[in-house]
């Protein structure tokens, strides 16, 4: 019989229900109701404390479950999103499943939740304010959702839906009629199909999806720009109990990621790396926490060579080159259409500058995530988030060395 450490033992009680679970009481508040009680809808990002998405509730009060040791919410009532609709009507004898809180209505009737992974998260910290102040005015709406980041909507559709549910709740005014009743095609709002999974923690991302015993895989990086790979040494990290794998690119069959793109790139980085954060290997363990410790023993000994950070720099003969022999550019092509010369002496003013941008990308909230799988046919199976799927199962054919129809 299995001992138990009595301080790894962590009772908690969520939505209403009690939980005695064997933990190490330092995890986080959001890794234990993710990954032990499978309650997904408070989501794991940026994991600082800095984007909201994780919010669930400690009492009444809003707090970041990304931040907050376990041991710290025991004895206290936590409320996540999943609960959310249950708790606010306590005594009621319907399901969860046909019930939603005023604000989880509003926020689907006013269509508030886009692509949905951060609308738990804002749900949650809107139900704090508005158990704090029953009157919210839309500043103190804004200024108190100042914590949760959404990339999607612009705020207005939510802060809308939360104006209307606070004036819901203090019994000012009802939802508005059922959207297209009649059924019509145009000229009516449709809700939106996922809506209502959104806004209850139903919808499953892709770091939300598990099956069981499944591995965790996690990337080595490159810390530099550019620079010649000397040496790789796995054998650490291979010897580390509960790593199952670590592989790199001499264990890669194919080549080809993107087919489109001269010259090649390959899924992990062959010989030299070129840019900061290319993959340089992998590693598939029984736990995240381990395979996190593996990749801190792959021993990679690199040499720096000259990086060119500026495009314009890349145009120079004497610039290193990424891809040796071959120049740092494709294919150049300059369009005319009309005449620039004397456009340019007959205007009234002409402005030269050199214009800089900032250099982030769109910034998806959802972290990069994927869970794939050999079903029973052979075949690999990827469940991933991306905007072309069919090419995608075409690269990793391709990588994999095998027939397109076996992915």
């Amino acid at each position: 019989m299995l001992s138990v450490r009595s301080d790894s033992l962590v009772n908690l009680n969520i939505n209403g229900r009690p939980y005695k679970l064997n933990v190490d009481p330092s995890r986080t508040l959001l890794d234990v109701i993710r990954d032990d009680l499978d309650l997904t809808g408070a989501k794991k990002a940026c994991d600082k404390g800095e984007c909201g998405s994780c919010i669930v509730l400690l009492g009444s009060k809003g707090v970041m479950s990304c931040l907050l040791p376990v041991k710290r919410a025991q004895g206290k009532d936590i409320t996540t999103i999943e609960g959310l609709a249950k708790r606010f009507v306590p005594n009621s004898k319907i399901s969860s499943n046909d019930l939603l809180h005023p604000l989880q209505k509003t926020f689907v009737e006013l269509g508030a939740s886009q692509c949905g992974f951060c609308i738990p998260g804002i749900i949650m910290e809107a139900t704090a304010l508005i158990n704090g102040n029953p009157y919210p005015t839309r500043v103190d709406i804004e200024k108190r959702l100042s914590r949760n980041i959404c990339r999607c909507t612009g705020y207005i559709k939510i802060i809308d839906a939360i104006d209307q549910a606070a004036r819901i709740m203090r019994g000012e005014d009802t939802l508005k009629k059922q959207l297209n009743p009649e059924n019509r095609i145009f000229g009516v709002g449709i809700q939106s199909l996922d809506a209502l999974d959104e806004v209850t923690g139903k919808a499953k991302f892709a770091a939300d999806l598990k099956r069981q015993d499944m591995l965790y895989a996690k990337i080595l990086r490159s810390p530099h720009h550019h620079a010649k790979i000397l040496r790789i040494d796995t054998s650490k990290a291979e010897a580390l109990t509960g790593v199952e794998a670590v592989i790199s690119a001499k264990d890669v069959p194919g080549h080809a990621v993107m087919l489109n793109c001269r010259p090649q790139y390959t899924i992990y980085a062959q010989e030299k790396v070129r840019f900061k954060g290319e993959a340089v290997a992998a590693v598939a363990a029984i736990s995240e926490e381990i395979a996190e410790k593996a990749l801190q023993k792959i021993d990679v000994e690199y040499e720096s060579i000259p990086e060119i950070l500026d495009p314009l720099d890349a145009f120079k003969e004497d610039s290193p080159k990424l891809h040796a022999p071959d120049k740092n550019w494709d294919l150049v092509q300059e369009i005319d259409i009309g005449d620039v010369d004397s456009a340019f002496d007959k205007a009234n003013v002409v402005v030269e500058n050199i214009y800089t941008s900032q250099p982030w990308e769109h910034a998806a909230m959802e972290p990069e995530a994927a869970l794939a799988y050999q079903d029973k046919k052979g075949t690999i199976v990827i469940h991933s988030p991306q905007h072309h799927p069919f090419v995608w199962s075409d690269w990793v054919a391709e990588i994999l060395g095998i027939p397109y129809e076996k992915v």
